[in-house]
């Protein structure tokens, strides 16, 4: 698949969010897109961070693909508060989460942090090295990036 489908399939559950959710990819100049393969376990774990972001933006979430010659990567970028600077360091441990009883989330959902873990979990077994940090205009920002060699479909012949 390509990178916008993937993208696509991992917006799509949010067509009618409250929030805009946009997806763009970019590439590196002289550098091709790759076709990727299809990896369930990427798909849900994206789809997770996304609906993690709209449930805390603003009023925006940017999905963005980046690749060039030798990686590619998924940023999930989100105009809300960002992570909170007590839980930051621990993201994607379980039980780790800054919002009891829902505080905070437009959908009032009360996390145990499971669904960062095991997105990150996910996500490092395909490969994925992860980073979560906060937008220097605020916003919460988690990318995955991986070796295009890992991600990238063979060709077909």
């Amino acid at each position: 698949m390509s990178l916008v489908q993937l993208l696509h399939e991992v917006i799509e559950p949010h067509a009618g969010a409250p929030v805009r959710v946009e997806a763009v990819v970019t590439g590196a100049p002289g550098a091709s897109a790759p076709d990727v393969r299809r990896m369930p376990e990427v798909l849900r774990a994206m789809t997770s961070l996304v609906d993690n972001a709209v449930d805390f933006a603003k009023s925006d979430v940017l999905i963005t693909a980046r690749f060039d010659q030798s990686q590619v990567s998924i940023e999930v970028r989100d105009d809300g508060p960002g992570f909170a600077a007590d839980v930051l360091g621990k993201l994607g441990r379980p039980y780790v989460t800054s919002r009891p009883s829902g505080e905070g989330s437009r959908s009032s959902h009360s996390g145990m942090g499971l669904g960062f873990f095991i997105a990150k979990t996910l996500l490092e077994r395909t490969g994925a090295r992860l980073e979560f940090k906060n937008g220097k205009g605020g916003g919460a920002i988690v990318a995955a990036r991986w070796p295009r060699a890992i991600v990238e479909a063979p060709p077909i012949s």
